[in-house]
């Protein structure tokens, strides 16, 4: 928006504002007090000036700092409540600072070294969150360092400022923005500016702030600006000179030399907090004041005048002539032995800062414990330095007028962790920290929680605690057996005799009146071989068929889309694996473990029931959502309860495959038990029913058949074990 200009009025008539009193009148606009009469709150409300309104560059530099301080969030930054147009201009409306500026601070000579480093803390946190976000303020003093009454400093006036990510800018290259006493050296010579300006200026108000003046003074602002750019600043008076380091590097005058890091900074003022005024600046006669009281120097008083002494009193003329006597003679009463005597060395304060803040310094040598800021002769000293969670280091520090103030270092104390597990391929985490474990993972010293396992092992979980650079774990896991490793449970089957395919219901194999079979004990599985048992197969190269789940699911749902070729694959990998002898169980013994004892049509009597079994609809056929069956296809293995002898889903979920050949007649069943291989061989039996099978399929009796190579997706199948001693006696009888 353009608007053009008009007048300010001494009292503007803004609605909903209620003006209370003109406060400031900048180079850019006026300032007024006022009431935000909706909100009920005082505010501060600035208007462009008629002097620089038509000006379009000025008018947007102050729409952009309304536009940048609104998007600044931090308690050291002003807030800024409502940018809107008025009358032919417009204002911002902003947070009221009722404890007034920096400026009057530092006129004040009130400001104490403590509070001039919690105020200048405060601010440069303020400063670096806008630079992380991608502001430059490019104008920081002491105007525009404003106080609120609980006398928190905020930073204000963000009408100069610099975006640090986009080329858009209101100063044209080589024009000069800001107020020259507190410019970089690179912003007085017009060049690019980063965060590094901003860092610069605020070194300079911390040195107004500590000795009351800036250090470079000019009558114009060229001369200001050679200034900044060439001169070295000022040394800091002697009670000052702990800040010395520090004001060197805020002022350097090549910003890549710069201190720029606000870590750094506070770890700085940290170090400094404690070190106590240096006693040279205690001292009453300095030797420029005896120079004064002799006269030397270039502007002579009167001899009535009086003469400043460092600590503020004032001593007549008088008492200066008679010091005058009193050292004359003191010299050339103490002049022979003056010459036998050694001048002291110099000392000056030794103040260590470390990164971090806090760690503890120690000599190496013999200078006794360390102090910060005690007195110390030139010279070089190894100092100790160890933090927690930092590898300690010693440091040979040289100690001089010009470097009292040393920052030192340390690395973060990362251990290089590394477990070395049997076998390789274990699965490792580290329990109580975020990160995925990865061989030589940096870590923290201390303790961490350790899980490895593996596939066919006991899982291992325990605490370690590691330390040094480099740290390796030696593990070894427990082999398991390979069928807990599995998963795998088998159900142990009394041997007995039974009559095969009958019931109390009479005749119901084509006419034949069942066959009568006596078993041997044998174990077969508690469930079906599921999905993760046949990938566990698959994936050891024991088995060829991938096995299509069909979208249902894998893990502990049955595993589907097998042949009976597959199923045998399988029977003699796990017996490779184990050292055991598995395979598919005959014909009389999956009925004999269905039964568990009943004759009636199902294990649980002679009524079909979806609260025992997953099957399908009564009219054939396809899956079937009813009751406890919740599921319209395969059912996760163990879903229902177990018949008389522990054994699951021996109705229905997926047809069984066994080992004998097809036939239509019970004629020919071998009365052991075993399978029969008369008949075709190239079909094999199938028991059970399934998820998609009528209730007629589901009864003990019912029987099926495929070819060896079938694979489809209602077929699966369970092993059997079965021991080579013989039955044992009081075999029971059904």
């Amino acid at each position: 928006m353009d608007w053009s200009c008009s007048v300010i009025t001494v009292s503007p008539q803004i609605p909903n504002y209620e003006i209370l009193d003109e406060v400031a009148e900048g180079g850019m606009a006026k300032v007024f007090k006022a009431r935000q009469t909706l909100a009920d709150r005082i505010v501060a409300i600035k208007i462009i000036s008629p002097a620089i309104c038509l000006n379009k560059e000025f008018r947007q530099r102050f729409i952009q700092e309304a536009q940048i301080t609104a998007k600044l969030n931090h308690p050291n930054i002003i807030q800024i409540y409502d940018i809107a147009p008025f009358e032919d201009t417009f204002f911002i409306s902003m947070e009221f600072m009722e404890g007034g500026s920096l400026t009057e601070r530092i006129r004040s000579g009130r400001l104490t070294r403590d509070e001039s480093t919690r105020i200048i803390l405060q601010l440069a946190e303020a400063m670096n969150y806008a630079h992380k976000l991608g502001y430059i303020h490019r104008d920081i003093k002491p105007g525009n360092i404003l106080f609120r009454a609980d006398d928190t400093p905020v930073l204000s006036d963000y009408g100069i400022a610099k975006s640090l990510y986009h080329r858009g800018d209101l100063t044209t290259t080589g024009s000069i923005l800001g107020s020259p006493p507190y410019m970089s050296p690179e912003q007085a010579m017009g060049r690019q500016l980063d965060h590094r300006a901003d860092w610069y200026s605020l070194g300079i108000v911390f040195y107004q702030m500590l000795t009351g003046a800036v250090p470079f003074e000019a009558t114009d602002p060229i001369s200001l600006g050679i200034k900044h750019k060439q001169e070295p600043p000022p040394p800091l008076p002697s009670h000052l000179r702990m800040y010395q380091q520090l004001m060197d590097l805020l002022l350097a005058k090549e910003p890549e030399r710069r201190l720029s890091s606000l870590d750094e900074f506070r770890a700085h003022l940290e170090a400094i907090k404690n070190v106590p005024v240096d006693t040279e600046a205690t001292c009453l006669f300095t030797v420029e004041s005896l120079k004064t009281a002799h006269g030397e120097s270039a502007a002579q008083e009167s001899p009535t005048s009086t003469r400043r002494t460092e600590r503020g009193g004032s001593v007549s003329s008088g008492v200066w002539r008679a010091l005058g006597v009193v050292l004359m003679i003191a010299a050339v009463v103490g002049y022979g032995a003056y010459k036998n005597m050694t001048r002291p060395a110099p000392t000056y304060p030794f103040v260590v800062v470390t990164e971090p803040v806090g760690a503890t310094v120690t000599f190496a040598g013999e200078e006794g414990a360390y102090t910060p800021g005690a007195s110390l002769p030139e010279g070089d000293y190894e100092v100790e330095v160890t933090a927690k969670g930092f590898w300690p280091k010693t440091f040979t520090l040289n100690h001089s007028a010009d470097h009292r103030s040393h920052y030192v270092s340390l690395k973060p104390a990362k251990t290089a962790f590394t477990v070395d597990v049997t076998p390789a391929d274990a699965k490792i985490r580290i329990l109580n920290i975020q990160p995925k474990y990865e061989e030589g993972i940096p870590l923290d010293p201390g303790r961490y929680l350790l899980e490895v396992s593996a596939p066919g092992y006991e899982k291992l979980t325990r605490w370690t605690e590691i330390s040094g650079e480099q740290f390796t774990e030696q593990v070894f896991l427990v082999e398991k057996d390979a069928l807990e490793s599995l998963n795998i449970a088998f159900v142990d089957i009394p041997g007995g005799k039974y009559r095969m395919g009958f019931d109390d219901g009479g005749v119901l194999w084509g006419g034949d009146p069942g066959q009568e079979v006596t078993l041997a004990p044998f174990k077969i599985m508690a469930y079906e071989v599921t999905f993760e048992q046949w990938d566990a197969c698959v994936a050891d190269g024991g088995c060829t068929n991938k096995a299509d789940d069909r979208g249902w699911g894998r893990g502990r749902n049955p595993v589907i889309s097998v042949s009976w070729n597959d199923a045998e694959e399988f029977a003699a990998w796990l017996s490779v694996k184990t050292g055991r002898s598995f395979q598919l169980p005959t014909e009389a013994q999956w009925e004999y473990a269905a039964r568990a004892g009943s004759r009636k049509r199902f294990s649980w009597g002679d009524q079909i029931s979806h609260k025992f079994a997953n099957y399908g609809k009564d009219d054939c056929c396809g899956g079937l959502v009813n009751g406890a069956d919740k599921w319209q296809f395969t059912s996760p293995v163990g879903s229902f309860p177990a018949n008389q002898w522990g054994v699951h889903d021996m109705h229905g979920n997926v047809w069984e495959w066994v080992q004998d050949c097809w036939s239509e007649s019970m004629k020919g069943v071998p009365a052991d038990g075993s399978a029969r291989t008369a008949g075709d061989c190239r079909r094999r039996v199938l028991r059970g029913g399934s998820w998609y099978s009528p209730p007629k399929s589901m009864q003990l009796v019912s029987r099926d058949a495929n070819g060896v190579d079938v694979r489809y997706q209602v077929n699966g199948f369970r092993l059997v074990e079965t021991p080579t001693q013989a039955p044992a006696a009081g075999a029971a009888t059904q």
